[in-house]
């Protein structure tokens, strides 16, 4: 059985929801999917400072979310 999903993007220009929904069996594949969106998105640019995130939030077709794959900069000194 076939189930909806929406992706809600958060990237260097803000928050955007997700407005297109997308069929996947189930919740491993649509998040499998979101890594590829995430590593899309990444190449045209990691976080633009270290508070800011790039995230895929996956939410089920009443927008209720179900899981985020996210990639923040992390900046360390000794």
């Amino acid at each position: 059985m076939m189930a909806f999903f929406y992706f809600q993007v958060t990237d260097n220009d803000g928050v955007m929801p997700g407005d297109e929904p997308f069929e996947f069996t189930d919740l491993e594949v649509a998040v499998a999917q979101a890594k590829i969106v995430l590593a899309e998105i990444a190449r045209d640019g990691l976080p633009s400072n270290q508070n800011s995130i790039l995230e895929v939030q996956l939410e089920d077709e009443h927008h209720v979310p179900l899981a985020k794959v996210s990639l923040r900069l992390e900046i360390a000194y000794p």
